[in-house]
This record gives C-alpha cells, structure tokens and sequence, in this order.
C-alpha cells in the first residue's frame, strides 16, 4: 500500500502497489510500504520514527484485515505496549477464555464440561495470539521506506502484554467456574443464570447449560430426602444438617446469602460408613467433583498444606474437599478463607502470589480421627454417620449407584432445589433464632429451611 508524507504525517493515498526494482528483497506478501510519491529528498529514519510514536491515530490507517484474521501490530520501536495491548484484549474479552485475578490473567481451560483455571504462561501466550491475529510489525527498510511485516511474538513481549494495564482494565474478573446453574435474586424473584460468563459476585463461568423444570415442593422435598435414605445418621439433627448440605451451595453460589459458610465435616463411627460418599453426593448433585486437597505429615515448604489450599483456590473449583483426614488440622490459611471475607494470598511453586476471594467457595472434610483447632471448630457443622449392618441392601438404580443416579438426573435434583428456593425466598427469607453456632445468619437461615420446609429436627450446635 503506497502511502504518502505531507510534511511529517503520513497519509493513505491509494491501493497496493508493485515494488520498485531497486527495493531490498523483502518477503512477498508480506510487506505493505510506505514511500515517498516524487519527492527530492525523503525525511531521514528518525522522522519517520518521531512521525509515527505519538500518533497512533495514523498506524489506523494500515490494512485491518490480513489472510481474514485482524491485523495485530507487535510491541517495536514504532508500536508501544500500551497501543498493542488496546488492540489484542477487547477481541481476547470476548471469547470466554481469558480473565484476571487480582493483577495475574488466567486461561480457562476445560476438560469436559469441567473448567478449571490457570495463569497464563506468556511462552503460550504467543500462539494464542497467533490463533486470532495476523501478526505485523513496523520495521523500517532504508530509503525513507517502513514496513508492515509478519512475525512472531517474543516472550518479552508476551509478558508485558499480559501485565500491561489495559489487560488488567479490559479482561473480565472471575471467582468460580462451575457447571450448575447459578440461581440469583432479581426484580423480587429467583433466575437462573445460563451457560456462559455473568458479571455477578465478582465474576462466575457457567460451563454448561441445564433444564431446569418447574417442580411442585412437596416432590422436591420427597426427591431430595429420597437421596439421604440409605445413610445411618446418629441423630434426627444430623440428617437435618446433611439436608441443610445439601441446599447451601446454591445459597452461597448466587448470593442468596450473604454471610459466612461453615465447612462441612463428615464424621464416622468406623471406615467405608459413607461419610465421604455424602459429600460427593453433594458435589453430584450440582454437577461437580470436588478438588481433593490430601493432608501429608510434613504442612510446611513444597507440599504443604497450604500449598494444596493455595492450588485449589487458584483453580477456581467451588468444591474443595480435605478427603480422609487424620491427625491435626492447623492452617491459618484455611481459617481465614472459610470465613469469605476479602480475600486471601495464595502461591503455588514457581508462581507469584495471586489474592484469591473465597465467598463462593463450599468447603468439606471427611475424617475419623481428625483434631482441629478451637477456631477451626467453631466455623464448622458436623455431620455423624454410623455404619449400616453387614445384612443392609443399598437401593439399586438403573444407572448404577446412588452416584451415578444423581450424575444422571442432575438436572431434575438442581430443579428440586430451585423449587426449596423459591419457596423460601417467597415466605420471606426468614430464619430462626438459633444463637448457638458462630456462623449464626448461615445457621439460621437452614435450620428455617429444614425445620418448615423439610418438616425436619431443628440445627443445633455439632454435638
């Protein structure tokens, strides 16, 4: 494309045009000149330098289009970070796989339905560039003359890019990928939000669409008791706190309350009683597997404890589960990210650290001979379990186990729990007066729930 210079400024005057013969050879098809049209003499280098930094506004006037993909110009002595970055991140919002947590970009990657997030290495970063850009850069090639070339994206360049500040402004925030629906409050009523990404609560990715039906509240409530049947709780209250487990993810997930969450302990009278078994039901029935985080003797250095809390955080999993804990329970760390107020400083190894808000996180631990620590008890609700006989036949389903049913007709419990929802959302939000747990708005609120709406025992303390 033949341009030309009134004064210092350059302007488009025409289509493209063939070489000169006394050109240096360039790479066909991937040159676009700018010369002088009969001039005597041309500006020397620097000018031209000079001409193009500061005016951005005249690089608009290069092709946007190269080989059907838009034209990307590489940060260069003629391009600045910031110009690039302004082009490279509105297309990159827009494609549900880029976002920014705290001041660190991440990729949603998926396998399945299943998204989980990492922080994007600036090394992939460059072909990822590649996939949606045409990438140029400005480079001058003597006699007054720069060029638009094709090239690659150095990882210098890729780092500054993914720590510029338009990436940071531009690119969405994001809490939690999951693939249940998220059930919100709006204009007075209970929605569903759909597959894909919502500005809401700081950011959350619904990875996959539901049908979601209309259900009478008494079937909801029969299906959802249906699933604790074969569990041996020690005590009315115990199933009562199961039930309340089961309804309070879909409480934290869309906002409907807005308080602290307390982990949720499976306790057990001896091994392979189910206690770790309800908890995955849990995660079925909206759809998920939990991230495991496995306790080891040594919870300090690499592997530690707060290390795995620290990865689980980052992924971006609602779920986090401490699977068959045994011995003492001390992290700070997850004390303070169960209480979901602001947010807390996680590091994984080789990587900077990231703050993570955990308002929406739901946390679980199985355990027989776990110790916790004083702070550790009082931010959680327990539930007991007893092994059933040798002689007791757990019920059959088509699809397999209790597991596999609820996988199956996922769907049909989330519609369950939706219609539990509404019917407390529509009597008012209300809650009893139980003072006995720390987490008191979250306590009362369920023990309202099972109490008028499950015909269950009221929630008292985990004793």
């Amino acid at each position: 494309m033949t341009l030309e210079f009134e004064g210092d400024i350059p302007t488009c005057v025409g289509t493209p045009d063939p070489a000169p013969e006394n050109l240096p050879a360039v790479a066909a098809g991937n040159l676009m000149e700018r010369s002088h049209a009969n001039e005597p003499c041309a500006p020397p280098c620097e000018a031209i330098v000079d001409a193009i930094e500061g005016r951005q506004a005249q690089i608009a006037e290069l092709p946007k289009m190269v080989n059907g993909k838009p034209v990307l110009l590489l940060p260069g002595p003629l391009v600045e970070i910031q110009s690039c970055a302004q082009v490279a991140f509105p297309l990159l919002a827009t494609k549900d796989r880029y976002f920014r947590r705290d001041r660190m970009i991440f990729e949603l990657s998926f396998d399945g339905p299943k998204g989980r997030l990492f922080e994007l290495d600036p090394a992939a970063f460059r072909s990822h560039l590649e996939q949606y850009f045409w990438l140029g850069s400005l480079r001058s090639v003597g006699n007054d003359r720069i060029a638009m070339i094709s090239g690659r994206c150095s990882v210098d360049n890729a780092t500054a890019l993914l720590k510029s500040d338009p990436a940071l402004e531009i690119l969405p925030k994001i809490k939690v990928v999951t693939p249940s629906p998220v059930f919100i409050a709006k204009d007075e009523q209970i929605c569903i939000l759909p597959k894909g990404y919502h500005d809401v609560f700081g950011g959350i990715y619904v990875s996959r669409n539901r049908n979601i039906t209309s259900v009478p509240l008494k079937d909801a409530v029969n299906s959802l008791l249906a699933l604790l049947n074969d569990f041996n709780f020690l005590s009315g209250s115990d199933k009562s706190r199961a039930v309340a487990c089961l309804i309070s993810p879909a409480l934290r997930f869309g906002g409907l309350l807005k308080a602290d969450f307390p982990l949720d302990i499976a306790e057990a009278n001896e091994s392979q009683s189910g206690k770790t078994y309800r908890q995955k039901l849990v995660t079925r029935l909206y759809g998920e597997r939990p991230f495991v985080i496995n306790k080891s003797e040594d919870n300090s250095g690499v592997g530690s404890l707060d290390e795995r809390i620290s990865e689980g955080l980052i992924s971006g999993h609602p779920f986090l589960m401490f699977e068959n804990v045994r011995g003492p329970i001390k992290s700070q760390l997850l004390e303070s990210a169960i209480r979901g107020e602001g947010s807390v400083a996680c590091r994984t190894p080789y990587s900077r650290i990231v703050r993570v808000e955990t308002d929406l996180v739901c946390w679980m631990l199985s355990s027989n001979k776990a110790e916790s620590t004083a702070d550790l008890a009082n931010r959680s609700i327990i539930v007991r379990i007893k092994k059933q006989p040798k002689d007791f036949r757990f019920k059959k389903y088509p699809e397999g186990d209790l597991l596999a049913h609820v996988e199956t007709g996922c769907d049909e419990y989330l519609s369950c729990v939706l219609a539990v929802l509404r019917e407390w959302y529509a009597k008012g939000r209300l809650h009893t007066d139980d003072t006995r747990h720390d987490f008191r708005e979250w306590c009362q609120t369920l023990d309202w729930i099972v109490q008028n709406i499950f015909r269950l025992p009221a929630l008292p303390l985990h004793l």
